[in-house]
């Protein structure tokens, strides 16, 4: 079999089909990156709603913790495990 070389109609079109394929490409990997921010973004998102939902409940425990007072009971250490936990919930977000 013996190869006849291209004409140039048969250039054009194969340079055509490459140039194709090469916007598909482009446009699925622009696609690609713009699902990975949205999902960064969704992400963060939730992140952030939680170290709110955190930082109020610490709040919470802080003022309850103030209201005792002083006082150094059996009551007063539940709370303040309580927002310890909580701290290292928000430092590990």
């Amino acid at each position: 079999m013996i190869l006849q070389p291209m004409t140039e109609e048969e250039k054009a079109k194969m340079l055509r089909k490459q140039q194709k394929v090469a916007a598909r490409r482009q446009r699925e990997d622009q696609l690609k990156r713009l699902r990975t921010a949205q999902e960064i973004q969704r992400h963060l998102e939730e992140v952030e709603a939680r170290q709110k939902d955190i930082e109020m409940k610490g709040v919470a425990i802080e003022r309850k913790l103030r209201e005792e007072g002083g006082k150094m009971c059996s009551l007063a250490i539940e709370p303040f495990s309580t927002l310890l936990n909580q701290f290292c919930r928000q430092a590990s977000l």
